[in-house]
């Protein structure tokens, strides 16, 4: 991904060799973000001294240096490493990182902190004082393992998610008022999606990759909803669904009256076919049968659709039905165009402001597509996802942001204040530079 857009798909030894194409990239996204704000922190990727992608580096001791080179008077980059001490081993992590990293970049290091620690940490001060004899480099910090941070995770954290997410206290976890679950897919994207319904009371969130995980109708055991979500690689986890049997579970589910509920990649594998003829997302002329929920086909396109949409909620029937009209928000990334097959009739589940009806829904069924990523799905009307509206704006002057106002503010999940918003954003009009 270049600029927000697909640059296409390469194996290892091809990115290696892809730098001076990305390189001019990165340089002008840098110097937009300074050139707009006072602050960038650039969150570097996995390790920041791999000896064997240093040649190839963009986003870590590369990035730091080329700061460093070009920012000026005051404006060198400062480096913080943070170890997990979650995983064990941080402290042998920390000392290798610093004898692996050259002089040059030893010497942009302002700091370490300790990540995700359980317990009292006052033992570990021995260690601490160790760590900054061996490296020269001052401890800042101990961070402290804290439950429901409702931060949005990145993708490949999604295996380490629990199986399920209780109820909140309004229902028991055995008997939850809604019983929701998510198919975990391998290559799961925006798993996040799902946060807001954690915290939602009454509402159970599960996980499954099993088939006997979804339930037995013959028990009433099956849930409310059952959701496929979007995924990196829509083809291949449609096949990881087909073997496991999750696919020969959710079909009867759908045809029993259970409502299905796709996003995204997993809207897609709700129709008939899905093919990849151009070899976007893995082998060229690649294609699947998906589990005909929906009399719907997709081919995959070279360009990715990535826009902001609104509109509103015009299902007539089903689950949604009692939110029909509500306004909502949301964004469309997606590589694959959706269309009907054989003439079906369709009747949309929502409406846009701008262009085409999104996501279109078969006439007295409960199989419900959604391309677009928002932050809530339960079938009621509910609040607004806040925009940058909710915001003052921000000062031109010095001057005029010390005597701005502050924004009201509420305790958050850590006892302290901040700001009154969503857990997440809205995504820029324009696409992310990175």
């Amino acid at each position: 991904m270049i600029d927000g857009r697909s640059a296409g798909t390469f194996k290892a030894e091809d990115y290696l060799n892809r730098r001076p194409r990305i390189w001019p990239s990165v340089e002008r996204s840098l110097a937009t973000l300074r050139a707009e704000f006072d602050v960038v922190v650039a969150e570097g990727v996995g390790s920041p001294a791999e000896p064997n992608l240093r040649q190839a580096d963009v986003v870590n001791m590369e990035l730091a240096l080329h700061a460093s080179d070009t920012g000026g008077v005051n404006r060198s980059a400062s480096v913080l490493i943070v170890g997990d001490i979650d995983r064990g081993g941080v402290f042998a992590h920390l000392v290798g990182t610093m004898q692996l990293l050259a002089p040059n970049e030893r010497a942009l290091k302002r700091g370490f902190l300790i990540n995700r620690f359980r317990g009292d940490p006052s033992p570990l001060d021995p260690a601490l004082i160790d760590l900054e004899q061996r490296t020269g480099v001052p401890v800042l910090g101990v961070i402290p393992w804290i439950d429901d941070l409702g931060l949005a995770e990145e993708d490949g954290v999604a295996p380490e998610r629990p199986l399920s997410v209780p109820a909140p206290a309004a229902s028991t976890d055995a008997d939850p008022d809604l019983d929701l679950v998510v198919c975990r897919l391998p290559r799961i994207a925006n798993f996040d999606d799902f946060d807001p319904l954690t915290r939602e009371p009454g509402v159970r969130l599960r996980y499954i990759d099993d088939p006997a995980q979804l339930g037995n109708p013959a028990q009433a055991a099956r849930p409310d909803c059952l959701i496929i979500p979007g995924t990196k690689a829509t083809i291949a986890d449609l096949q990881f669904l087909q073997r496991s049997g999750l696919a020969d579970a959710i079909q009867p589910y759908a045809a029993d009256g259970g409502t299905v509920l796709g996003i995204c990649g997993g809207y897609q594998m709700l129709g008939r076919t899905l093919i990849d003829q151009s070899g976007v997302e893995g082998a060229i002329g690649a294609r699947a049968d998906g589990l005909y929920l929906l009399p719907v086909a997709t081919q995959f396109h070279e360009t990715k659709r990535t826009q902001q949409v609104s509109g509103r909620l015009v299902a007539a029937a089903g689950p949604w039905s009692t939110a029909t009209n509500s306004t909502v928000t949301g964004y469309e990334i997606h590589m694959g165009r959706t269309t009907a097959v054989d003439g079906a009739s369709l009747d949309p589940f929502l409406r846009l402001d701008a262009g085409p009806s999104d996501c279109p829904l078969p006439r007295r069924r409960r199989h419900l597509p959604q391309r677009s990523h928002r932050r809530h799905l339960l079938p009621r009307p509910l609040p607004q996802r806040c925009s940058s509206r909710c915001l003052p704006p921000r000062p031109a002057s010095q001057a005029q942001r010390d005597s701005a106002p502050r924004p009201r503010s509420r305790p958050n999940a850590l006892g302290t204040r901040s700001p009154r918003s969503c857990l997440r954003p809205p995504r820029p009009n324009r696409p992310r530079q990175r």
